[in-house]
């Protein structure tokens, strides 16, 4: 939240009372609390450089996962990652993450936006969007998705033949 609060809701003037947060209290209802409220109209995401969408990573994440727990251990570098989150304090990193999955995003969410820029992402676009859907690469089941919008800057989009 730290870093969607930075670089979305306050420059976006998106109010708290205008947040609900997925959290380790409420996470195993979450499905059940988007359908009951109708799924989510839109979900905004960023690609990570090993092919993670939201907190679904290579080598913990299942196409079939919905929201679910994530271990700090459960790839080698995933504490890690968790670690330079907080800001490199150890003391302060959690031990789990929730997420949405896979399975949440394709049946949940009615339009899903991805912005990805820059050089350093621009083989993963390919291998992402351009190539097998395969739970090494988890963000590659957008590629299923009905209603999915991929937005390149030149860098990122520089390894597609287009």
């Amino acid at each position: 939240m730290t870093n969607l609060r930075r670089l979305f809701f306050t420059p976006a003037k998106v109010s708290e009372s205008q947040i609900e947060r997925l959290t380790p209290e409420n996470y195993q209802t979450w499905d059940e609390k988007l359908t009951a409220d109708g799924g989510l109209d839109l979900m905004l995401m960023g690609l990570g450089a090993d092919g993670h969408f939201l907190g679904n990573v290579p080598g913990a994440t299942k196409f079939g996962n919905q929201t679910y727990r994530v271990e700090a251990d459960a790839t080698p570098t995933l504490r890690e990652v968790l670690v330079d989150e907080v800001g490199g304090d150890e003391s302060k990193a959690p031990d789990f993450y929730v997420t949405m999955g896979p399975q949440s995003v394709m049946t949940q969410v009615r339009d899903a936006v991805m912005i990805v820029n820059g050089k350093g992402k621009a083989a993963m676009v390919k291998q992402a969007f351009f190539g097998p859907v395969t739970e090494d690469v988890p963000s590659s089941i957008l590629q299923l998705h009905p209603n999915f919008t991929l937005i390149l800057d030149a860098d990122a989009a520089s390894e597609l033949n287009l």
